[in-house]
């Protein structure tokens, strides 16, 4: 699949991720796949995050840890380091979502339009 060494210059974008069961981070655009470059996400409660294209996974369910008593929350995020090539891409034409199996998922991602 390509990224960014393939398609060469093109604008690097940024969104936010907030919100519980599945939320739409980024909307479809037309004739393009949506290609996640780096992400950071945490969760207000221990469960899994799933990003998808439309209804279709792309990631497998990753965990979203909280531990400690309230008020001494310790919180795991998960992290996709900068990778030009891609974490993963949309099918062409769908949004890109995130489905959190509990709380409220929370973070940013950046991406490019292939």
């Amino acid at each position: 699949m390509a990224g960014i060494r393939e398609v060469g210059p093109v604008q690097v974008k940024y969104a936010s991720i907030s919100g519980t069961g599945t939320t739409e981070i980024v909307a479809a655009v037309s004739n393009k796949q949506i290609s996640v470059i780096s992400f950071l996400v945490t969760g207000t409660e221990n469960g899994t995050m799933i990003f998808k294209s439309a209804t279709d996974s792309l990631t497998g369910a990753m965990n979203l840890g909280i531990s400690g008593a309230m008020g001494d929350d310790s919180i795991s995020p998960l992290v996709g380091p900068w990778n030009p090539d891609g974490h993963f891409h949309t099918a062409v034409g769908e949004a890109l979502n995130i489905t959190a199996s509990a709380g409220t998922s929370s973070g940013y991602l950046t991406y490019i339009e292939i």
